[in-house]
């Protein structure tokens, strides 16, 4: 009865904030490294083991991702692939990825990003299970078609993404970024030694047993069989450490509210409480996909990114062709120009997006990334020397990498939650786009017009890229030739001094106050989540 005093609740509430704040500060002592790694992770509170798993998933993914393309050209050698089909082998790889990345972000909401994690390094562990028994032509195609849902970048995004704040989002994904070059770097440098070293070794400890019972050596099947042997085991690993640390609950305390009420009722939540036929008719569902590409500022953000990745991809994707055939490097310093290119990806990616971020509006850090392009491009069509080439290549694929992850961080912020996945599986289909167009379009202008036409062509298209960013504000829904014709009217005011109204025409009098109207309306009716690009 005395607790229920005024004074009793009040010394109550205060010895309980007192308690908090003691756990609070006990707990920033003890565990303040793990918090400072989350923070800098850019994950919510209490997800430090989850986000830890998914980035050395990450790691792991593109370490054996890089292993199995530096040992693909060797494969193709061995069943006597020549050029022109291992041409094919790679555009048919490009188009399954392309067509994978759509369905597999549409899975990922319709399902679990977890789930579909899992899937892409299952698809993985089967590709390189493929390469490592192949003998033939067609085997080697047939081990590209797990392509089509080996996409463990995106399947990372789509799990860090409902792992983060909105506030974060820009951040947690470079980190990924980070994690993945790091593997990237790691994978052609360890691969060589591992093609010689681990067939050697495993011959030598097998025929410690294997000589004395069976009286004969045993030879393993070549030194690229043992490096995909490793790749498959470490993708087992990581695939059951994915399993056991990743929850597959949802993480957003909004979301998990509405699903519970929703579930509560018997409602379809996103798919989730629907058959599996009913899942796989709405992945499979062109409606459910185009309606992504309405949102007021997803067909702008993905058209900037193919503007951005276009250029760059033009040179990046004959580079090795181009170190030989225009520059004569043998093959130890096209290594280090090949490894030096992940290298400043993974820079630009983990360490200057956040920075650059919380000086800089998102749309000034995008304008300036073409223009960044645009003038890297042309240097690099004068490039004579090597060291020509490392110059150039640090501001382009800097630029590239930070305008990269700033477009990904919007596209999930201009689209509902339940739509991470799909928004993010048209952001990756934009890069599959340009790996396919790119390599077919610089061998041909390369053989027509030369080496410096590439870099001419590929800065003309970033500077349009940039100008049109600086012209179109990607925040107002208003049409673009409306908000062309109101920055004209807005340059003319400018130079010539007010408008006169009076001398005015009526009907375009009549016109400029609907546009301004529209223009009004539609800005007062954006929703808050969509106004990513405003510039304050």
């Amino acid at each position: 009865k005395e607790g229920k005093t005024s004074s009793g609740v009040g010394v109550g509430v205060d010895e309980g904030a007192s308690d908090g704040e003691k756990e609070e500060e006990e707990e920033s002592g003890i565990c303040g490294c793990a918090s400072g790694l989350r923070k800098w992770l850019g994950g919510r509170r209490g997800s430090l083991v989850p986000v830890l798993t998914v980035h050395t998933s990450l790691v792991v993914y593109a370490f054996c991702y890089q292993i199995s393309h530096v040992v693909l050209p060797y494969l193709a050698e061995d069943v006597h692939m020549d050029t022109v089909q291992y041409g094919g082998l790679v555009a048919t790889f490009c188009a399954l990825q392309l067509i994978g990345g759509v369905l597999f972000g549409r899975a990922g909401d319709v399902f679990s990003s977890k789930a579909m994690m899992v899937v892409a390094h299952i698809s993985a562990g089967v590709s390189y299970s493929l390469m490592s028994v192949t003998t033939t032509k067609l085997g080697l195609y047939i081990s590209e078609i797990p392509g089509l849902l080996q996409h463990g970048m995106q399947g990372s995004n789509m799990l860090v993404a409902n792992m983060s704040s909105d506030k974060d989002r820009i951040k947690a994904l470079g980190r990924l970024g980070f994690s993945y070059g790091l593997g990237a770097i790691l994978g052609p440098i360890i691969c060589g030694q591992m093609m010689d070293g681990i067939s050697m070794g495993i011959n030598d400890i097998v025929n410690i047993i294997y000589e004395p019972v069976f009286g004969t050596k045993f030879q393993i099947w070549s030194g690229i069989a043992a490096v995909l042997w490793v790749a498959i085991g470490a993708t087992i690993i990581t695939l059951f450490l994915l399993i056991i640390l990743v929850p597959s609950s949802v993480s957003n305390k909004e979301d998990a509210k509405k699903y519970n009420s929703q579930a509560a009722k018997g409602e379809e939540v996103d798919g989730k409480t629907s058959s599996t036929r009913t899942k796989l008719r709405n992945v499979f569902s062109m409606t459910a996909i185009l309606k992504l590409a309405r949102y007021k500022f997803v067909r702008r953000l993905l058209l900037a990114k193919f503007g951005i990745l276009f250029p760059s991809a033009l040179f990046m994707s004959m580079f090795a062709q181009f170190c030989v055939a225009e520059f004569h490097f043998d093959p130890g310093r096209t290594g280090r120009l090949l490894s030096y290119v992940p290298l400043v990806r993974m820079l630009g990616q983990g360490l200057f997006v956040n920075p650059l971020v919380r000086c800089f509006s998102e749309s000034w850090i995008i304008r300036g990334s073409c223009f960044v392009v645009s003038l890297s491009m042309l240097l690099i069509g004068q490039a004579t020397k090597e060291w020509h080439l490392y110059v150039t290549l640090l501001p382009l694929n800097l630029s590239g990498a930070v305008a990269i992850v700033v477009i990904s961080g919007l596209l999930t912020q201009a689209v509902p939650t339940s739509d991470t996945g799909g928004v993010l599986g048209l952001d990756h289909a934009v890069l599959s786009l340009a790996n396919i167009v790119a390599p077919l379009a610089s061998g041909w202008i390369y053989e027509a017009y030369g080496f410096r036409s590439l870099g001419y062509l590929g800065s003309v298209i970033a500077g349009l890229t940039g100008l049109c960013t600086c012209v179109l504000d990607i925040s107002d829904s208003t049409p673009c030739f409306v908000q062309i014709r109101n920055k004209w009217e807005t340059v003319r005011r400018c130079c010539c001094g007010p408008w006169n109204t009076e001398g005015e025409d009526e009907d375009h009098k009549y016109h400029r106050l609907q546009s301004s109207r529209q223009s009004k309306t539609s800005n007062s009716n954006a929703p808050s989540y969509q106004n990513a690009f405003q510039d304050g």
